[in-house]
């Protein structure tokens, strides 16, 4: 239930891409961390079974958005969540290389 709603929230454009997530991520309360560590993971489990589906659909400003919040998660100062978002982004350009 809780994967259904960030997808919901992440897609829906609830966060703006501005927003810097690394300073918000600082100064959040631990339940405001713990949500950001899961998106993290929702993010780069989704991408990673559904990557290459969403990139054949219509739906490529979708998959832009999340890769670019995956990006400003990345930024995020604290060793899980930056382990989190290298698994992905290991996994992407090994599927780009080959």
């Amino acid at each position: 239930m809780t994967e259904r709603l960030i997808f919901i929230f992440v897609y829906n454009q609830m966060i703006p891409l501005t927003i810097n997530i690394r300073e918000v991520y600082s100064t959040a309360a631990d339940r405001d961390q713990q949500f950001i560590q899961n998106l993290a993971l929702f993010l780069c489990a989704f991408l990673k079974e559904h990557g290459q589906l969403l990139e054949k659909q219509a739906v490529k400003l979708q998959l832009t958005n999340a890769l670019q919040y995956l990006v400003l998660i990345s930024d995020v100062d604290d060793v899980e969540i930056f382990k989190i978002c290298l698994e992905y982004w290991n996994a992407l350009t090994s599927d780009l290389y080959k």
